[in-house]
């Protein structure tokens, strides 16, 4: 089974730690949300997941790497584009052939 995780830009709502990290990589009980979102997937049995990316993508790939469980296999994708991280979805619309979670 796989995983589509949609990144997109900073969230205003959050204030000012929203210029600090991006979403995914915020820190919550001790690790990052992407990283606890990974963990749940896995325990669903996803074994790939691609994460489509529109904001700080190199805090979110660090995060990504320290996150990531293992047997779990990683793509991201970053879109530069307005339309943001469904752009990136759409240039790997490919990725969603079997049963796939977004």
């Amino acid at each position: 089974m796989k995983a589509l995780i949609v990144s997109s830009g900073p969230p205003e709502a959050l204030g000012p730690i929203a210029q600090v990290y991006p979403v995914g990589a915020l820190p919550f009980l001790g690790r990052s949300l992407i990283a606890h979102q990974l963990a749940r997937l896995c325990e669903a049995g996803v074994r790939e997941v691609l994460v489509a990316m529109h904001h700080a993508p190199d805090q979110l790939e660090k995060a990504i790497r320290t996150g990531t469980p293992p047997g779990l296999r990683i793509r991201t994708t970053f879109a530069r584009t307005a339309e943001g991280p469904w752009a990136s979805v759409r240039e790997h619309r490919g990725f969603c052939d079997e049963t796939t979670l977004v």
